[in-house]
């Protein structure tokens, strides 16, 4: 469900913009631009502020699933959501529910992401995997993002950037979190990454890549309660509010970011 249900293989969509009069309404697959976006899809330069509320997975302030194959990648490239999106059940993003073999690059959300059942058909406080860019990240690579938005998840999972890095090809680097992040979950909860994948054995270890990554030490008391599940130590850095108002390039992000 979207302002367009399901862009097909290699389909591009550029400047779209939607203010906040807009709301979409969805079962399932739900975001403001396409509700689905199919293997080589570009979504570039778009921007919503609209109301998206979904039932049953997958929801998004831009797209609601991603869904790409190994062989041809899409994007998601320098766009903007600064709405609300309500989802009953799992895998929700400010800009991606799901981002599947995808890239979603340059993009911010300043919306309030928020996983918490609205609706009979789901019960309340059973709701995860929400984030300010991309709710689940599968095979994804998520670069150069911000989140500077609110997100709430009622049950676990509850991310600045991804909820879930759920393999290890998955990869997030050169983003910045300066959002509040809220969940009654004390494990699965990150400014950056709430859950990374990891396998093998101390000290060998593989991970989910976290690189060059970036975080609000003052959104919370101590930031070292929203540093995420099995994050690589070099991964990310929790820096005071004044590192990110005072116009000085952080390692790793690209100037104009």
């Amino acid at each position: 469900m979207g302002f367009i249900g399901t862009l097909k293989n290699s389909g591009g969509v550029q400047n779209l913009h939607f203010d906040s009069s807009c709301t979409v309404k969805g079962y399932t697959v739900s975001g403001t631009v396409a509700g689905q976006a199919e293997a080589g899809c570009m979504i570039r330069e778009c921007s919503s502020s609209a109301t998206v509320e979904n039932i049953y997975r997958y929801s998004g302030g831009i797209v609601g699933y991603l869904k790409e194959s190994s062989a041809t990648k899409g994007f998601i490239y320098g766009c903007v959501f600064s709405g609300t999106v309500r989802e009953c059940y799992e895998q929700t993003g400010g800009i991606a529910g799901r981002n599947e073999r995808g890239v979603i690059s340059k993009c911010v959300n300043l919306g309030k992401v928020e996983a918490q059942s609205f609706d009979s058909l789901r019960e309340p406080d059973k709701q995860s995997t929400g984030a300010g860019i991309a709710g689940y990240n599968y095979f994804g690579t998520v670069e150069n993002c911000m989140n500077a938005g609110h997100v709430y998840v009622s049950y676990q999972k509850a991310g600045g950037i991804v909820g879930y890095n759920s393999n290890a090809d998955c990869d997030v680097h050169g983003c910045i979190n300066t959002g509040r992040i809220d969940t009654p979950d004390k494990r699965y909860v990150g400014a950056i990454v709430a859950h990374n994948f990891r396998s093998g054995t101390a000290p060998n270890f593989k991970y989910a890549t976290v690189a060059d990554c970036y975080y609000d030490s003052q959104l919370r008391g101590d930031p070292e309660m929203i540093a995420g599940y099995q994050i690589p130590e070099s991964g990310q850095t929790a820096l005071p509010t004044l590192s990110f108002t005072s116009g000085e390039t952080l390692a790793g992000i690209p100037a104009e970011h």
